[in-house]
């Protein structure tokens, strides 16, 4: 039996050559898939190359929601929230299309502490 075809441009898995995983043959790619997050508001998101392509340079972004009424491909997921500078402040509000896999959570920057005012 031929092997099947390239499906948008990613081979199955069984094409992929075990050395290049340094695995055998039979492994399935969904034992060494990371367990997936529970999105809530108020997360901060590390979103990277893994969510999408457009993601070449990471971002970092706080969680408003996740779009569920919009309908998407099996996998993908609209999440709506405010891109983040090195600091943790808003510089821009976005919906992102992302890989649900991709995401990742991470500890919010550090918040300077303000000095005390004297009175």
């Amino acid at each position: 039996m031929a092997p099947a075809p390239p499906v948008f441009g990613l081979l199955p898995e069984r094409l992929v050559s075990p050395r290049s995983r340094g695995q055998d043959p039979d492994h399935r790619m969904a034992s060494v898939r990371p367990p997936m997050i529970e999105l809530k508001p108020g997360d901060v998101l590390h979103i990277t190359r893994a969510c999408s392509v457009q993601f070449l340079k990471p971002i970092m972004f706080r969680l408003i929601k996740v779009r569920t009424d919009l309908h998407t491909y099996h996998g993908w997921i609209w999440l709506e929230g405010y891109e983040l500078d090195a600091r943790g402040e808003a510089v821009a509000r976005r919906e992102l299309f992302a890989i649900r896999e991709g995401v990742r959570r991470m500890n919010p920057p550090a918040r300077p502490r303000l000095a005390p005012v004297a009175r």
